[in-house]
């Protein structure tokens, strides 16, 4: 097909637990979902009320994996707070996730990048969402006042080696371990900002290392970034230089062509983008729908994988790549905090 690839933006969300299409109460798992028109294939109709009593409808899609290759990896401030963003792509689409900035999720993901090393912007990754009853170290299940059982939330990556597999070690070593304390209301405190600048830097590392080992595959698109931008980064993991940034402008600039975007300069609606192109015929599987407070849903009867909801198309990289940096540093352990080398002018590959 002679259009470019469709650029398509997915949130973690729960989903009620289905039982011949009738929710179960109280209980839940995770999906990803965007936000469609109303016209869309397999499309759930959401409404409800928003925790300021706000009124809102719209229709949005549920799927239960999204797969690709990283693109790019950023921290980002939007509207709704700060946000962990991934691009990955894959034969069809550009897919971009939005995460919570949640010191979990965020260790989760980076972690698990980070294990693949040389291979990361090669290997196929495979997010899903996952829900569960939280528990307590004690193996019992966490309850709020009311009684009712508290809910854990992560997104995951499938079958990826992680870096640090003994994390607890590693935070020990590195002075990473959270900090409790009490405020002056004598409320109960977490300081986790050791641990959040740790990761910050570590991603910081991955764009260096995509931005100049893999700028034919990589997307760098730093809209509102909190790492590459000339402003400090609040965690005080490092930023990227003012040369890398426009490096990563110039390539942002050349690959933008080759997708649908439905945001960016020309600002358009994702419906608008999505009316656009035909519409394929839903393959069989059950669907859910990720249900908020006093929000009520019509579930569709089938909800296909994220690729196959759109169609596809075809897909030409816009130019080539520079030549490959070493990566000789790439298994060697990693410097403590204090000696990971992100402040200006640094510009050296990942320290795996």
């Amino acid at each position: 097909m002679d259009y470019p690839k469709r650029a398509i933006v997915w949130t973690p969300k729960r989903s009620p637990k289905l039982k011949n299409g009738t929710p179960i109460p109280e209980e839940w798992i995770g999906k990803f979902r965007t936000r469609v028109s109303d016209d869309t294939p397999g499309a759930i109709h959401y409404a409800g009320l928003r925790s300021n009593g706000e009124a809102y409808s719209n229709y949005g899609l549920n799927v239960d994996t999204i797969k690709g290759s990283i693109r790019w990896i950023d921290k980002r401030q939007n509207d709704y707070g700060t946000k962990l963003v991934v691009l990955i792509e894959n034969e069809k689409y550009l897919h971009q996730i939005e995460i919570d900035y949640d010191i979990l999720d965020l260790r989760g993901i980076v972690n698990r990048l980070s294990g693949l090393k040389e291979k990361m912007a090669d290997t196929v990754l495979n997010f899903s969402h996952w829900v569960r009853k939280a528990k307590n170290a004690d193996g019992s299940f966490k309850t709020n006042d009311e009684g009712k059982v508290k809910w854990a939330y992560s997104v995951m990556i499938a079958d990826c080696p992680q870096l640090f597999d003994n994390w607890r070690e590693v935070s020990v070593e590195k002075g990473l371990d959270w900090i409790s304390g009490r405020n002056a209301k004598g409320e109960k405190t977490i300081n986790m900002d050791a641990e959040f600048q740790f990761w910050d830097s570590m991603i910081l590392r991955i764009q260096r290392f995509l931005l100049a080992n893999h700028s034919d595959k990589v997307l760098p698109f730093t809209w509102n970034s909190l790492i590459a931008c000339e402003a400090q980064n609040p965690s005080g993991g490092g930023n990227l230089t003012a040369e890398e940034i426009e490096r990563a402008k110039y390539i942002y600039d050349a690959r933008k062509s080759d997708f649908l975007f439905s945001y960016g300069a020309k600002r358009e609606d994702a419906d608008d983008v999505f009316e656009q192109l035909p519409q394929p015929t839903p393959s069989a599987r059950p669907v859910s729908a990720q249900q908020d407070q006093g929000e009520t849903f019509t579930p569709s009867p089938t909800a296909p994988s994220a690729n196959d909801y759109f169609a596809s198309g075809a897909f030409t990289p816009s130019h080539t790549a520079p030549p490959a940096n070493g990566f000789e540093s790439l298994v060697e352990p990693m410097g403590a905090i204090t000696d990971l080398g992100v402040g200006e002018g640094e510009t050296d590959s990942l320290p795996f």
